[in-house]
């Protein structure tokens, strides 16, 4: 009985560690680059790495500090995800291999500190978001002095994607500095927020007047480049910490932005693109059309649901036939009772090599490309008119020309005999 148990057992640890080998290969992989830690201080980071996990993320740490760090190979990228938390100090790598690996295809979340080096800056305009000058922060004109507090500031208004349960504000309180024109503002300071020196006082206040003031300054700045990597610049890390993190509101801020950026959420597809004859009963795809012909356009999209792929029926999709420009651009609408996207239209009356595209580029939303070659000739001989109006001109001139070769040899038959009688 007890080899039984035994053999059970063994049976039992070999599953579970073929479960969780299983779980860990479609784990998504994250490197944190997070500032030296500080002896004798807690770890200022860890209830963020949780979240990360919480996430099904299979999270490697490095500090900064650290002398060998590798996410980017020539011809790959390492890790599916970069997490750099920036101090003040230059990190062990050259940071402009943080825009190769956004190139390569990789999502960065990059989280500054209160002091900004010129290198991070670089990196960071490069994407399209400035800093204000070190020794400014952004305080309140309602309670200077004081800390920003987030009450007032807002959300963007196509952040339903990721921001799906938020309320509209979270009690962290912002004092270090912020992006100034980013891409897509996740979130945005309050009316009266400012930036001054960090040194000044109440009663000599003067803002710093080359950049964004009040709801124009971006605390949560996201981006989506055309190879859907993502990149999102939190203007402090601070927003990780244990302590913003014990925070209500925070933590489900933070799991939402990282979810997004992680391509957790927000991921789109197209489950089929097909095309056919109108009237084809088969509705055979072909390769090669007929001008004027009718055609239907078939498209179907799906949005990833953390485990599946659910049906997904946008209200303002596209389709566009292209040939050097866009000859056909119609819009595709819902069948009644089905997720399908449908639309019909008329080949223009070209010929040539047209693209069919769908091209689905939405706040938020991974961007959908897909594109299908097609050619479209003119009719067989046997295709046309009987008659047509445009061959006229030739027709006359085919007609005229046989009529005076008819002409020419009766002539000459009817005068034959009479010449020779003549002679004689």
């Amino acid at each position: 009985m007890s080899r039984e148990r035994a053999i059970n057992g063994r049976i039992y640890a070999i599953i579970l560690v073929i479960f969780h080998s299983l779980i860990l290969a479609n784990a998504t992989s994250v490197l944190v680059i997070h500032p030296p830690h500080v002896p004798g201080k807690p770890q200022q980071f860890a209830k963020f790495y949780d979240l990360l996990k919480d996430q099904d993320c299979k999270v490697t740490t490095q500090s900064s500090s650290d002398p060998v760090i590798r996410f980017i190979k020539p011809d790959s990228i390492i890790y599916d995800n970069v997490i750099y938390i920036a101090d003040s100090k230059d990190p062990q790598f050259k940071l402009a291999l943080l825009l190769e690996y956004v190139i390569a295809g990789g999502n960065l979340i990059l989280a500054v500190g209160t002091h900004i080096n010129e290198s991070l800056r670089d990196v960071a305009f490069e994407i399209g978001v400035e800093f204000p000058p070190n020794g400014h922060v952004l305080s309140d004109l309602a309670h200077l002095n004081q800390p920003l507090n987030l009450k007032g500031s807002s959300w963007a208004k196509d952040s339903e994607v990721i921001l799906q349960d938020m309320s509209r504000w979270i009690p962290h309180k912002y004092s270090d500095h912020f992006p100034k024109p980013g891409k897509l503002a996740l979130l945005r300071s309050s009316s009266t927020s400012i930036i001054i020196p960090e040194s000044a006082e109440s009663s000599h206040v003067q803002a710093l007047g080359d950049f964004a003031v009040g709801s124009d300054a971006k605390l949560v700045s996201i981006l989506q480049t055309r190879n859907n990597a993502r990149v999102a610049i939190v203007s402090s890390h601070e927003l990780f910490s244990e302590t913003s993190l014990a925070k209500k509101g925070n933590d489900n801020f933070v799991r939402l932005l990282s979810s997004w950026t992680l391509k957790k959420v927000g991921l789109l597809r197209l489950s089929f693109f097909e095309h056919f004859l109108a009237d084809d009963p088969f509705r055979e795809e072909r390769n090669v059309y007929t001008v004027e012909e009718k055609l239907t356009v078939q498209v179907q999209f799906a949005k990833w649901e953390g485990s599946i792929w659910e049906d997904f029926v946008p209200n303002d999709a596209q389709f566009e036939a292209v040939m050097l420009d866009p000859w056909v651009r119609k819009d595709l609408k819902s069948e009644p009772g089905s997720s399908k996207l449908t639309c019909t239209f008329t080949i223009p009356d070209r010929i040539g090599v047209f693209t069919f595209r769908i091209d689905y580029r939405r706040p938020f939303w991974e961007y959908v490309t897909s594109e299908h070659l097609v050619t479209i000739r003119g009719r067989r001989h046997d295709q046309q008119e009987r008659l047509l109006l445009a061959a006229l001109p030739y027709n006359v001139a085919a007609g005229s020309l046989i009529v005076a070769f008819m002409a020419i040899l009766w002539g000459w038959i009817t005068q034959w005999g009479f010449i020779e009688q003549n002679e004689k």
